[in-house]
Parts: C-alpha cells; sequence; structure tokens
C-alpha cells in the first residue's frame, strides 16, 4: 500500500478512469442506437417505397365509392395520382375551386385509407440500382451496425466482468483526492488499497488497447455512403439478415411457419437446438430448417436454391457434436466435393476429412478413428465396407436426385450405407423434376410409412392434401417465401430474327434429324457476323458493361461456348465446363468477381449451373432453352441468390420460326404443373418430367413438317413467278445458287453431348437426346487464351474460307489406318489433324520476346502435343532458349497443330522425307534432325521410366500405340540410311535413346 500518493495523482487516476468508463458505456450502447437509427431510417424508405406504389393508383380510386368526388377538378389542378394527393396539405386541397374543405377532408380520409392499405403490403428491398437518400441512408446504418458489432460486444464484456468494480474503486479513490467530503468514518486505507487497485486495471497496456478500440468504433461511426454502398455489394445477405431479424414484418418475412402444418410447425419449433461452434449466423427460416431436421431425423429438405441447405446441415452437425455426436458423413457430386470441404471449414469449428482419390482407404480409416464429418463422393462409398453394429449421427446426401433411381449402384450404395446413420438428411432443390414414383422412392428410404400414404393420394386433385401428408419428410421453402429482401428478377425473352443463311443451315439439321445442330439454332454459322443470337448477346453484354454489370451466359453445347469466347474475346473470364476440377472453377469464379476487366463469365450449364455462387454477376443469358424447367433455373440460381444485391435481368435467345419455340411451348406447360404442386412448399409431382427423347422427336417432325409445307410454298411461288416469264430457266444454276456451301464436319469431337448411361450415336441419322450428365463425367477440348481466344474444331468447309495458308486448302485425306497415314504427305497429315482435333487454340508465348510460354496452350491431360506447321521458320517449340531468335509469327496460333506423341514423329519423319538436302537447306535439316531427337528420346524416356513428368494419359497413349511407334521409328530409319546428309548425323542406337542417353535394347532390336 502506497501512503505517499499526492491529491494530483488520485485526480488524475479518477478523471482517466472515469473517462473511459463513461466512454465504453456509451460505446456498449451503440448497438441500440443504431438500431434506432435502422428503424427510422428503415420507416422512411417504407415511406418512399409506399408512395412509389401510390403513384401508380390512378387518382379515380377516391371516388370508387361513388361519394360524388369531381375527378376531373382534381385533373384539372394536376393532381393524377394518389401519391399527389398523398403529399398534398388538406388546406391546400380544399383551396381547389371546386372542392371546399368538407371534401377535401373526405378526400383525405379516402386517401389515407389507401395508403395504410399500400403500406401494409410494401416489403423493403434494398437494390444497388436504387441508391435514393432513404436507401442510402438506412444501409449507412446498417454498415455501421454490423461493423461495430463485435467491437461493442468487447465493450459490454468488459464492463460486465469489471464494470462495477471501477465505479466502487473510483468511489474510494475519490477519497485521496478530495473529491468527495472527508469524514471519520471514511477508511484511508482502504482507499489507498483501492488506488494501487484501480492503477493495476488502468494499465499502460490496458488503456492502449481500449483506445485502439474508441478509435475503430469513431472510425465506424464515420462511414461514409460510398463505403456503405460497397459493404452491402459484399455484404448483402448480411445486411439484409440483420434487417429482417430486427424488422421481419418491415422485409415481408415474418412468418413463423415457413410452410409447415401449423401443428407440426409447433413440435419443430421447440426442438432444442446448441449451436455454439457455428461461425455464422442463421435466418430465421434456416434455425426452423436446422429445428426440422433434428426433430424429424429423417428428411428430405428440398429449399429452393440459394436459400443454404448446407449451412442448414452443417448447424445440425454443430448442434448434435455440441450433444456429444463425434461421426457425421457427406456423400456428394465430386463436382461439389471441395466446396462442401471449404463450406465446413468457413462455417464451423467442425473437423472434416476428404475421402476421395488416391489416399481414400487412408482418409476413411482416419474418419473411423477420429470421427469429424467424412466428405465424399457417391462413387468412392461403394469402397465401404462398415459392419452392421456399426452406426453414427448423420448422414447427408447432396443433390439427393442423384438416387431416385432405385436400380442404379449409387442407389444400391446409398441404402446400404444409411442404414448405419441414426439420422438421414436427403438434400436437392430438383428432387421433383421427373415422376411421381422417383419422388416416393427417394421418401421410401427416410420415412416408408408416410411414402406409402403418399402413394394413396398422388394425383393432381389431392395436389394440397398430398402436401400436408408428406410434409413430415419433405420441406421445401421458396426465396420469395424467406427472402424477400431479393431484388427483383426480370425475365425477357429475347426473340431473334435468322439471316438467310443460318435459317438454311438450321433447315437442313432438321430435315436430316441433325437434332443437336439443330437446337444449335444460330449458333452452327461459323461467321457470327450472321448470327442473330451472338449478335444480339453482343448488345446484352455491351449494355451490361455500360452499366457497370457483370454477364453470365450458360449453354449446353460446348461448341457454342468455343465460338462465343472467341466472339467476345478478352472480356471473358476462362470458361467453366464439365472437364474443369471444382477447385479451377471456384479460382475462376474468384478471379472473375475481382477483375473488372473480364465482364463474362461463360459455362456449360450443367456444370456452372450448379453447385456455385456467382452474385456478381446480376446478367445472365441462356443461349438455347433446356430440355428441363428445372435446368435453367438451377443455372439462374447461381446468381439469383441470397446476396444478390441488384436487379437480376436473365436473358434467353431465341429464333422465331425455329424449334426454340416448340420447346418453349412445351416447357411451358410443364412449368404451370410444377408450379402447382412443387413450388407451394413441399411437394411435385410427374408431371414436370423433361422433355423426352419421344416428345422432342414429335417436336422435331412436327418441325420437319412445318419447313417442307414452307419450302413447297415457296416452290409454287418460284413456280407462278417462272410462267410469268419467257426466258427458259438453267434449272442447275438455280439449284446452285439455292444450296449453300455448307457441309457438317466429319470429325466433330466437341458437339458437347454427353449421355448419361446411354449409348451415344455415331451417325447424324442416329436420334441424339440430351441428357444431364454428372459434372464429373463432361469433356471438353477447350484451350483458353485472353488474347486470341476460344478456336472452334475446324472443318473442310470453314477452313477454306477463312484461311489463306495452302496446307489448309490442300484437298482433304481422311486415312483409314495407321498405315494410311504414314503414306500421306506432310500437307495431308496436317489436315486431317486440323479436323481431328480443331485448330490451337491460341498462340504458344504469351509476348513477342517468347520469353513465356501460355501455359493454356497444353493439352497434355488428352495426350496432345503442339506443333509448327512452319516448322521450317522454327526451332522445336520447347525450345524457349532459342524461340525469340526467330519469327513471332511462327509461334501463332495459326501456325500451330495438335498431335499426340507418335502423330508428332511422324510429321517431323515426313519433313524429313521432303528434304532435298542440299546446301540451302542443310541449316533446315539441321533443325529436323534436332527435332526428331526431341521427340524420340523423351518418348523413350517417358515410355520406360514412366515419369511423373507427364499425365498418365500421356504415358497410356504411348503404351497403347507402342507397335504403331516402332513402325514409326524403322519408317524414320529407312530415310535416315537413304539420305547420306542424316546417316552422317544420326545412327539407329540414337533413335533407340531415351532421354538420359541410355539405349533401350528392346526398341533397338525392333528398328528394321
Amino acid at each position: 500500500m502506497n501512503k505517499n500518493i499526492t491529491i494530483e495523482q488520485a485526480k488524475a487516476l479518477v478523471n482517466k478512469s472515469s473517462s473511459i468508463l463513461d466512454k465504453l458505456k456509451r460505446f456498449a450502447n451503440n448497438d441500440d442506437r443504431y438500431i434506432e437509427k435502422i428503424t427510422m431510417a428503415a420507416e422512411k424508405l417504407k415511406e418512399q417505397q409506399m408512395i412509389e406504389e401510390l403513384k401508380s393508383i390512378p387518382v379515380e380510386e377516391v371516388n370508387k365509392d361513388k361519394d360524388g368526388i369531381r375527378i376531373k377538378l382534381l385533373r384539372d389542378a394536376n393532381y393524377n395520382s394518389i401519391a399527389d394527393l398523398y403529399m398534398l396539405a388538406e388546406s391546400e386541397l380544399a383551396q381547389i375551386h371546386g372542392i371546399g374543405k368538407k371534401v377535401a377532408h373526405t378526400i383525405k380520409q379516402k386517401v389515407r385509407e389507401i395508403s395504410l392499405q399500400v403500406r401494409k403490403e410494401v416489403r423493403i428491398k434494398l437494390n444497388l440500382d436504387d441508391k435514393s437518400d432513404a436507401a442510402t441512408l438506412l444501409v449507412v446504418n446498417l454498415s455501421k451496425y454490423k461493423n461495430s458489432l463485435s467491437y461493442v460486444k468487447q465493450c459490454k464484456s468488459f464492463l460486465r466482468e469489471n464494470g462495477r468494480k471501477i465505479e466502487s474503486l473510483i468511489n474510494d479513490v475519490k477519497i485521496i483526492a478530495g473529491m468527495v467530503t472527508f469524514s471519520f468514518n471514511s477508511d484511508m486505507s482502504k482507499a489507498y488499497d483501492s488506488y494501487d487497485k484501480l492503477n493495476e486495471i488502468m494499465s499502460d497496456t490496458l488503456v492502449n488497447e481500449i483506445e485502439k478500440l474508441f478509435s475503430i468504433l469513431d472510425k465506424i461511426a464515420c462511414i461514409s455512403s460510398i463505403y456503405a454502398w460497397d459493404d452491402f455489394s459484399k455484404n448483402a445477405a448480411q445486411l439484409n439478415g440483420i434487417l429482417q431479424d430486427f424488422f421481419p414484418d418491415l422485409m415481408g418475412s415474418d412468418s413463423s411457419l415457413y410452410g409447415l402444418p401449423e401443428e407440426l410447425a409447433k413440435e419443430v419449433q421447440n426442438q432444442d437446438v446448441d449451436l455454439d461452434g457455428l461461425t455464422c449466423s442463421l435466418r430465421k427460416y434456416q434455425e426452423l430448417g436446422v429445428k426440422y431436421i433434428l426433430h424429424q431425423e429423417k428428411v428430405l429438405l428440398g429449399d429452393e436454391m440459394g436459400l443454404g441447405k448446407t449451412v442448414q446441415a452443417i448447424a445440425a452437425m454443430v448442434s448434435l457434436r455440441n450433444k456429444g455426436a463425434t461421426h457425421f458423413m457427406v456423400i456428394c457430386p465430386a463436382g461439389v466435393l471441395t466446396n462442401w470441404c471449404r463450406e465446413i471449414a468457413k462455417h464451423s469449428n467442425l473437423e472434416y476429412v476428404k475421402i476421395h482419390g488416391k489416399k481414400k482407404k487412408k482418409e476413411y480409416n482416419n474418419w473411423l478413428e477420429m470421427g469429424g464429418v467424412a466428405v465424399t463422393t457417391y462413387e468412392t462409398i461403394s469402397d465401404f465396407m462398415l459392419k452392421s453394429s456399426y452406426s453414427f449421427s448423420l448422414l447427408v446426401i447432396d443433390e439427393a436426385h442423384y438416387i431416385k433411381n432405385p436400380n442404379a449402384k449409387r442407389t444400391r450404395n446409398v441404402e446400404i450405407i444409411s442404414k448405419n446413420a441414426k439420422r438421414l438428411l436427403f438434400m436437392t432443390g430438383t428432387a421433383l423434376e421427373n415422376k411421381v414414383d422417383e419422388m416416393l422412392w427417394l421418401m421410401s428410404l427416410l420415412q416408408p410409412e408416410i411414402a406409402q400414404i403418399a402413394e394413396s393420394i398422388a394425383y393432381m386433385h389431392t395436389a394440397q392434401q398430398f402436401k400436408e401428408k408428406i410434409a413430415p419428410v419433405y420441406y421445401r421453402r421458396k426465396r420469395n417465401d424467406v427472402l424477400n429482401e431479393l431484388p427483383e428478377k426480370i425475365e425477357h425473352e429475347e426473340w431473334c430474327t435468322m439471316t438467310e443463311k443460318e435459317e438454311f443451315i438450321y433447315e437442313e439439321a432438321v430435315l436430316n434429324k441433325k437434332f443437336n445442330d439443330a437446337r444449335r439454332v444460330s449458333w452452327s454459322i461459323d461467321d457470327f457476323a450472321e448470327s442473330s443470337k451472338a449478335i444480339r448477346l453482343r448488345e446484352i453484354v455491351k449494355t451490361a458493361e455500360s452499366e457497370g454489370r457483370k454477364v453470365l451466359v450458360f449453354s449446353y453445347f460446348l461448341e457454342t461456348l468455343r465460338k462465343v469466347y472467341e466472339f467476345l474475346g478478352r472480356k471473358c473470364a476462362e470458361p467453366i465446363t464439365g472437364s474443369v476440377p471444382s477447385e479451377k472453377r471456384q479460382m475462376i469464379i474468384d478471379h472473375f468477381e475481382k477483375n473488372e476487366d473480364q465482364s463474362v463469365l461463360i459455362a456449360q450449364i450443367n456444370a456452372g449451373g450448379t453447385g456455385l455462387n456467382i452474385q456478381a454477376a446480376s446478367v445472365v443469358v441462356i443461349c438455347e432453352p433446356q430440355l428441363k424447367p428445372s435446368i435453367e433455373n438451377q443455372a439462374i440460381a447461381r446468381a439469383y441468390r441470397m446476396g444478390q444485391a441488384r436487379t437480376v435481368s436473365v436473358h434467353r435467345l431465341l429464333c422465331e420460326d425455329s424449334i426454340d419455340e416448340r420447346i418453349m411451348d412445351m416447357l411451358a406447360s410443364k412449368q404451370k404443373i410444377f408450379d402447382a404442386f412443387a413450388d407451394e412448399s413441399e411437394a411435385a409431382l410427374h408431371l414436370i418430367s423433361e422433355i423426352d427423347s419421344n416428345t422432342f422427336l414429335e417436336l422435331i417432325e412436327d418441325e420437319a413438317e412445318r419447313i417442307k409445307e414452307k419450302r413447297a410454298a415457296l416452290a409454287i411461288v418460284d413456280d407462278e413467278d417462272d410462267e410469268e416469264e419467257d426466258e427458259p430457266i438453267d434449272k442447275s444454276q438455280e439449284e446452285d445458287d439455292y444450296v449453300y456451301d455448307y457441309t457438317p464436319r466429319k470429325y466433330d469431337n466437341f458437339d458437347g453431348v454427353i449421355n448419361d448411361s446411354e449409348k451415344i450415336a455415331e451417325e447424324a441419322s442416329e436420334h441424339i437426346i440430351e441428357k444431364i450428365p454428372q459434372a464429373e463425367e463432361v469433356d471438353i477440348n477447350v484451350k483458353i487464351n485472353k488474347t486470341e481466344g476460344i478456336v472452334e474444331s475446324s472443318n473442310c468447309e470453314s477452313v477454306e474460307k477463312e484461311d489463306n495458308n495452302e496446307l489448309y486448302q490442300a484437298a482433304p485425306f481422311n486415312p483409314i489406318n495407321f498405315d494410311d497415314l504414314l503414306l500421306c504427305n506432310y500437307t495431308q497429315i496436317v489436315r486431317y489433324l486440323l479436323e481431328k482435333y480443331g485448330k490451337a487454340a491460341c498462340d504458344f508465348y504469351l509476348n513477342e520476346d517468347c520469353q513465356r510460354e501460355n501455359p493454356l496452350i497444353s493439352r497434355k491431360n488428352e495426350g496432345l502435343i503442339c506443333h509448327h506447321i512452319k516448322e521450317f521458320d522454327d526451332v522445336m517449340i520447347d525450345d524457349c532458349s532459342r524461340a525469340s531468335e526467330f519469327s513471332f509469327e511462327s509461334h501463332k496460333a495459326e501456325n500451330l497443330v495438335y498431335c499426340n506423341g507418335l502423330e508428332h514423329l511422324i510429321l517431323h519423319v515426313k519433313i524429313a522425307e521432303e528434304l532435298k538436302c542440299g546446301m540451302e537447306d542443310r541449316r533446315k535439316a539441321n533443325y529436323v534432325i534436332s527435332a526428331i531427337n526431341r521427340i524420340i528420346r523423351p518418348l523413350n524416356g517417358y515410355y520406360d521410366t514412366k515419369s511423373p513428368a507427364l499425365s498418365d494419359e500421356v504415358i497410356q497413349k504411348i503404351s497403347n500405340e507402342y507397335d504403331n511407334y516402332i513402325k514409326v521409328v524403322s519408317y524414320l530409319w529407312k530415310n535416315v540410311i537413304s539420305n547420306s546428309f542424316y546417316s552422317r548425323i544420326i545412327d539407329k542406337m540414337q533413335l533407340a535413346m531415351n532421354k538420359d542417353g541410355m539405349v533401350i535394347k528392346n526398341i533397338l532390336t525392333s528398328i528394321s
């Protein structure tokens, strides 16, 4: 105890402590002050939006009860809407000639009644496209509240733990400071002791930390409108969640039932949950979803996409963990495996184990031993062997429509493993897209007794009864039911008129039963300057860019994606297709959201339409109508979901007088049935099936008949015109004028049609009908270059029209087998490879000094190498050290061709074969031999050692083609021994040498 304390020291400590305590109390009440300001701003915005609604109500509404109000007098005074009258004072209204006080009072009373009714119906929707003063005030205070919340909690926590103690100590120290009247009852010893304690609490370290806290809160209090709107654009879901939690009536989402029958809802609401360890806040409907999962134990959660089914599943696992559960499992498609792991780590402190790939057995055993969340795929679970006596707490089946077929292997695997789970959670937003028996099958895996009851009443006129019966097992919420803050979604049908050329191409596809060419109406044309859909797409993108918006472009067909990418150029992000791994998909999206130069993201609708969140885009373009309503809805939901901060515009590109019209009519009728059953909240029936192959064939046949009738009518008109002419007509010339120079390509490797467990038609005459593939099963050979874009796979006709390169103009040659290929000349082989693989996707080097290869040129995952067509002007493509010695033009995409290892070797053999090897060709010949060595030696090495430097795909192709490889080397050897120049610089042992200089004896002995 220090009794040598001066009055000044005591006063200083009291003042410092009191000041800090007062600030802590003031800042601890910041949340209440911000809530008050949010309330006032919300009411002001609601008033503003009510007035906007009143503007649409004509002034005649005040006289709907025929009270004798003379509307003409109001209109003559320029009062045309209820909003005009609402803003007008009663005294001003009475001054209008012919109105008077009594009538003015009646009018204002009517206006108040109308405005009160409108106000009840008005729902607040914050939107980046509407930054009014009232909306800005609300967003600013929401941002202040959100950003200050954690710091306010720190203030409250400090006060709760130390506030009273500090106040008591301050009062004691005031005695020393002479700030209170001294009496004989005062305990000076206690006062000095309190000084020491207070001085210890108010250490410099603590004071500095508290002052930093105050500084942060002061800065938050000064948040600008610019910062607040930027905060909203990034955290719209969180800010809207705050608004909804405090003012559900303002958001139009104050329902406590969210679609559940009342009795069941009350039971679910009483379910206890413990969310300690969940690192995010749940919306009220999400919390009810978690309670539903826990209370019902075996359920199908069918919330519309974008409502956070994943977070609800994670929250359920957290609650079970907090009550002693240890093991959980998530089974999902491989395409969203990584996303599940990321979401678990982001939103909870649960441990997860990704069980997939080569280490799946070890990871599985780790999960069994250590517990946590096992995240795996439908295919991987076939390797799981659980004892019948073993049980774990919760099995989550994501995208549960994957197991709607009871005869599928994946379904049987899930059925087996589900027997080991105490609780089952099936999740899908699209479980109701097919027949009722599939829906009932899913329910039978969960609660068979309910499925049995539902089966007996599953027909149209009992839809509501059906929904109520399955409510204990199936729960669905729509976005519009629970996310009233979502901005408006505006859908446009962009009907395009085909050009004469694209119309002919389309009609020929229909008449020849090339169904997928018919579905690619307008996109099949080579020159997009003549594509009506491409022209409209460019206009949409240009408008979006001018408004600072980003665009999502979806197509089912890979060729369409490739052409769109080339057409739009560098403004496009890297496309997302089925062959892009899930980890890379998220990287592409992250880069797209941050990169201001990229305004367009194109995606295959089956790959980009599920499992991704792309709220950065607010314009969605669908290149062709899909054969299921759910496919388009899924794609749109990538952007129109919780967190979207702008009005979403959806554009469907359609062509008049085409199959587009027939598909849209068919889907419209199916959507009406879906709306009647599924979107009310609990169930759907079989009538929402996709357009199946038979139906689609009927549509095509109808379309073919229309085209034939149209052409017949045109022929009649032509004949009538001919009768009026005296001159004879050259029929052959007339026919030539009518037929365009268009022939579908023979090698159409990128047709974009991948059937799920169906035989793919190999000839154009067979009926190819679209099925929904698993994301991981889709393949696409698309390579990207931000400068040049994607180049479509070539065909004879388009190449002849677009390229002057004489190699492209050579007569086509289609070798039947490998021996035929060896007999081709260099030009014919290049032409064959262009047809087989398509032109190179982009330039090989990123810049003119040739120091940086473009990594996206590589197609090693397909076993392909890139070769220079103009090889004489260049060294081998992989020799970066010397590449800059030669023209950058020789590295351009137009001078490259893809080939596999053997085809690459054949090309160089043909170069060697065609050289005269005179003095003027010695330099070129030297490059040829260098190139041959660069191909042979690595290929030998890779084949012999199974080097990890190349992909398994390349190694496997070399292994499979060993005999043909020997044929090429032997063919080369004949060239070498027949040419004195070659024979002086290469021998047989060199041809059989691997990359390390070792001679491979079996190859040496095979060379003849």
